[in-house]
């Protein structure tokens, strides 16, 4: 099964802040199932503890997940902002982020969660690939680069 479902995909999401950005990706995949009841709550409590915001060279980011025990299968909703929302940076240090896309993991393995980070982190430190993830035009289009670039 793909880990990238295009229900899970979205250009030009509109929210008044990181826990709005959060509940509406979360509800993307609990739409179909991909995650559990509990998994929204998790994610936002996890979030105030461990902060999921990146500034990458070319843009920022946000990759927020929770722990497996919330999810039914794996999955990731990319998510892209109609504009940017602030986020925690990721290891603590207090920077804000103004995370312009949302890579929303859905992980039942931690290796898995590994390798997904890499990923993102390896097409997000290019700035031609950055390009077109930004310029995604819709869904479709976003969706055909995240399976081509994450799977």
């Amino acid at each position: 099964m793909s880990i990238i479902d295009r229900r899970h995909v979205l250009v030009g999401l509109s929210a008044s802040g990181r826990e709005d950005a959060l509940r509406k990706v979360a509800g993307l995949l609990r739409s179909t199932d991909c995650v559990k009841e509990s998994f929204t709550d998790a994610v936002l409590a996890r979030e105030e503890v461990y902060p999921t915001g990146l500034n990458l060279k070319y843009n920022a980011i946000a990759m927020p997940h929770t722990d497996p025990q919330h999810v039914n299968r794996p999955g990731i909703a990319l998510v892209k902002l109609d504009k940017p929302v602030e986020f925690w940076h990721m290891g603590g240090s207090g920077e804000l982020v103004q995370a312009e896309m949302i890579f929303m993991m859905a992980i039942t393995d931690p290796e898995e969660q590994i390798n997904n980070l890499k990923k993102v982190m390896q097409v997000f430190l290019d700035a031609d690939l950055v390009a077109k993830f930004r310029n995604a035009r819709d869904a479709d289009e976003l969706y055909a680069l995240g399976k081509q670039y994450f799977e």
